[in-house]
């Protein structure tokens, strides 16, 4: 992204890779531009987020499995902003 994502990008944001991207974890997988996922955690030093990416898998019941990748901001689009308020932490 060319802007200043800091500002724009929030938690249950809906993403879309912008570039094939490989898993950090077994089994290591290829995920494809195109695949979209959700913003779970933001971190700031360096400016990253961990997003879980939809892999469709007509195998498995929901037809998708899930992957957790840390992304930088120039490796997806945002395509749908999270209107839900944040809930509170219960504890």
């Amino acid at each position: 992204m060319n802007t200043n994502t800091k500002s724009v990008i929030g938690l249950y944001d809906r993403v879309q890779l912008t570039k094939t991207i490989s898993s950090e974890f077994p089994p290591r997988r290829t995920l494809p531009t195109g695949l979209e996922g959700v913003i779970v955690e933001c971190y700031t030093d360096p400016e990253s987020y961990a997003v879980d990416i939809d892999i469709p898998d007509e195998t498995l019941v929901g037809g998708y499995d899930m992957e957790n990748v840390i992304l930088r901001p120039d490796e997806f689009i945002l395509i749908k902003k999270n209107t839900r308020p944040e809930p509170e932490p219960k504890y």
